[in-house]
């Protein structure tokens, strides 16, 4: 299954990292794309890491996990 987040305002992380959380809690294998505009770090992507469930968070600049 892919889920594609686009749009102006806020919610795209969020609702995107509450899929994540959902689908490790089924046992599914994740990968979680996020471009962004500014600075790569967020909490949200610490916070998904640290769940070590099939979660594989790649920024696009590396193409690689952090």
């Amino acid at each position: 299954m892919a889920v594609l987040l686009t749009g102006c305002g806020n919610g795209k992380t969020a609702s995107a990292s509450g899929m994540v959380v959902r689908a490790c809690g089924h046992g599914m294998r994740v990968i979680m794309i996020q471009f962004m505009k500014g600075d790569i770090h967020t909490g949200e992507w610490d916070g998904l890491s640290s769940l070590d469930r099939g979660v594989e968070l790649t920024p696009p600049e590396t193409g690689r996990a952090p």
